[in-house]
């Protein structure tokens, strides 16, 4: 017998016991509705689920590099594909990327947790064994993610390496798994603090709205500079 699903605006959704250490990857009902869909999980057994895309974009039960390597390669090809738009805005491009990450993040590494550019194997941190993929393939015509393509021109190059370079030995970092516009789209956090996680790179506000801090530049950033370079813009 299925618990019921939340219905909108409920108090169960994101009301599930946050010292659940270790829920399972789906709900109740088994793949693909996944148990952590925005970082806490629902009161009951059966998830709301966000109207975006997930991470498993291949349907086979997990979000690995068979995954971010069809998305980059969709990005790639110039067309558009409805089932890899990550945050549903009409078009495939690196902010699709950028969801990907902190979605199968989320679901992989723990709550709130976003892969990091330049993780080519996907373990969490990116390190020696990226550059090594990247290695491997460089300056090659590969689309995959998972060979050191990080920006998705379908090019191993050195474009891709500076990504990796920009990151090299840093591990995971905070997200939030739905894109601005959601019905909730923002992390909770003790009152103090509001962080806005949708927005890059990530500003945290203090109690009068204003930015403090801005801990990192983001891949999106780089990379529309350097397209803005290449175009002439």
């Amino acid at each position: 017998m299925l618990t019921m699903l939340p219905q909108p605006g409920s108090p169960a959704i994101d009301a599930g016991d946050p010292l659940f250490a270790t829920p399972p990857l789906f709900d109740q009902r088994g793949a693909p509705f996944i148990r952590i869909d925005s970082g806490r999980t629902d009161m009951g057994s059966v998830e709301t689920q966000s109207q975006f895309p997930g991470p498993d974009l291949d349907g086979d039960g997990d979000a690995d590099c068979d995954d971010i390597n069809a998305l980059t390669q969709a990005i790639a090809s110039g067309a558009y594909m409805p089932g890899f738009d990550m945050n549903l805005d009409g078009v495939l491009n690196i902010l699709d990327i950028e969801r990907w990450l902190c979605k199968a993040g989320n679901l992989n590494l723990g709550p709130n947790l976003s892969y990091r550019v330049g993780d080519a194997n996907l373990d969490g941190f990116v390190d020696g064994s990226d550059f090594g993929l990247w290695n491997a393939n460089k300056f090659t015509n590969n689309s995959a993610w998972c060979a050191g393509n990080f920006n998705s021109d379908g090019v191993v190059d050195g474009a891709d390496f500076g990504l990796w370079n920009a990151n090299k030995f840093q591990g995971a970092f905070a997200c939030n798994p739905l894109p601005r516009g959601s019905k909730r789209c923002q992390v909770e956090l003790p009152p103090i603090v509001d962080v806005v996680i949708a927005e890059w790179p990530i500003p945290i506000r203090d109690t009068h709205g204003q930015v403090a801090a801005t801990p990192e530049t983001s891949f999106r950033d780089k990379r529309i500079t350097r397209s803005k370079k290449i175009s002439g813009a």
